[in-house]
């Protein structure tokens, strides 16, 4: 659970805030780590699990760059 204040997401036990580019920076290697484990367990080929993870990558990628870029307000 989070708790949103002045467009900056603060994790509801923890006093450490968490920014959406956080997230983003998390869901890049996530994402490849999935798709190893997806792969694995349904005996696909690492090449094409690989690819999918590095496409989902892409889109967080793309979003926090170019849909959703850092503003100044976003340094702090």
């Amino acid at each position: 659970m989070s708790v949103k204040r002045d467009g900056r997401t603060f994790a509801a036990t923890r006093s450490l805030p968490v920014s959406r580019y956080d997230i983003l920076l998390a869901v890049i290697p996530a994402a490849m780590v999935c798709a190893l484990v997806v792969g694995r367990l349904l005996s696909l080929s690492p090449r094409v699990t690989l690819v999918a993870g590095a496409a989902v990558g892409l889109l967080a990628m793309v979003d926090g760059l170019f849909r959703h870029p850092p503003d100044a307000g976003d340094a702090d």
